[in-house]
C-alpha cells in the first residue's frame, strides 16, 4: 500500500523516513511501494486531458451561528412579522459571524457559542471545471478565470474550497479563517432560530 505519497507535477514521491528500513519487512514494504509509485508516476505522465467542462451552479449552503439570548436581543434591530432583523453594527465584532457546512466542524463550532443556533440557508454561485482524462478518470479542478477572483485567504466575497470557487451574494464575505460574515443587516425568520 502506498503510504504518504506526495503528488507534484505528475510524480509520486515516497518518503523513506516513514518506513522502518532496518528490518527486512520494512525494506520489503518500501521496495514494493517504490515500484507502485514508479508505475503510478508513469501512468500519470501518460494521462492527457480529453475534455474540460466548466460547471456553473447555484448552491445553498447552510450557515450556523451560536448566540445567547442576550446577544440576539442586543443585535435585534426590529421585529418584522415572523422575522427579526439583526444588525452587525450591534454585534461586538461589527459583523454577524457564521460557520458553514463547507467546514467539517461547522455545526459543532456554532454550538460552542450559545444556547441558541441560527441555521441560515444562503444561496451562492459556484464555478469549477470538471476535467476528464484519456484514462477515464474525472477530477474537479479550479476554474482559472473564477479562481483568479478569489480572496486567496484574505477577507472577501470569493473563496476556493475543494477546487470549487464560491461567490457569496452582496453583503456577505469570507473571513480570513474560512467563516462567513454578514456585514449588512440580516432578516432572519424565527424558524431559523433553534434553542439548543
Amino acid at each position: 500500500m502506498l503510504q504518504f505519497k506526495k503528488w507534484f507535477l505528475n510524480e509520486v514521491f515516497l518518503n523513506p523516513l516513514y518506513y522502518d528500513l532496518k528490518t527486512p519487512e520494512g525494506r520489503a514494504e518500501y521496495e514494493y511501494d517504490k515500484k507502485e509509485a514508479e508505475a503510478l508516476s508513469k501512468k500519470l505522465k501518460q494521462r492527457l486531458i480529453a475534455n474540460t467542462k466548466t460547471i456553473r451552479e447555484k448552491k445553498t449552503i447552510k450557515l450556523y451561528s451560536g448566540k445567547e439570548a442576550e446577544d440576539l436581543n442586543r443585535m435585534t434591530l426590529k421585529h418584522n412579522g415572523d422575522s427579526i432583523v439583526l444588525s452587525p453594527a450591534k454585534s461586538r465584532s461589527g459583523a454577524l459571524w457564521f460557520s458553514s457546512d463547507l467546514r467539517p466542524e461547522g455545526v459543532d463550532y456554532a454550538k460552542l457559542h450559545g444556547s441558541y443556533m441560527i441555521v441560515y440557508p444562503l444561496e451562492c454561485d459556484v464555478i469549477y471545471d470538471e476535467v476528464e482524462y484519456n484514462t477515464g478518470e474525472k477530477t474537479i479542478e479550479i476554474n482559472k478565470e473564477a479562481g483568479s477572483k478569489s480572496n486567496n485567504g484574505a477577507e472577501g466575497p470569493v473563496n476556493i474550497i475543494e477546487n470549487k470557487t464560491y461567490f457569496l451574494p452582496d453583503g456577505w464575505v469570507f473571513s480570513d479563517d474560512g467563516h462567513v460574515l454578514r456585514v449588512k443587516d440580516l432578516e432572519v425568520k424565527q424558524q431559523y432560530i433553534h434553542k439548543l
